[in-house]
């Protein structure tokens, strides 16, 4: 069986280990049927292991990378929000100023 295959079997929804082993128990050389299906149990556990270690760092540099987006937007929006603390009172009051240099007292 190709490795693949048994990627595919191991990996169905229905897959039932007990019957999947006395499958291989019942077949001609059952003890070396049983160590050549440990050892594809255990190169598929490793490059499984391999494919998680992979994956674990690459969310946690995309974690990474989005938190250094956030952070920039946040400086921005708090930049923005003080910028308009200042500009509001004084649109507040600009209807109300009849003379330029009244304006510029209130700055």
């Amino acid at each position: 069986m190709a490795q693949s295959n048994f990627t595919k079997v191991l990996s169905r929804p229905d897959f039932d280990a007990e019957n999947y082993v006395r499958e291989i128990g019942s077949g001609g050389d059952g003890y070396k049927d049983l160590l050549d299906h440990r050892r594809r149990v255990q190169n598929l556990s490793d490059e499984t292991a391999v494919a998680m270690k992979k994956n674990v760092y690459k969310n946690y540099t995309q974690f990474i990378e989005t938190a250094k987006e956030i952070s920039c937007i946040l400086y921005r929006l708090c930049f923005t929000l003080q910028n308009l603390q200042i500009v509001i009172p004084v649109l507040l009051v600009l209807p109300h100023v009849t003379d330029c240099q009244d304006i510029f007292n209130l700055i």
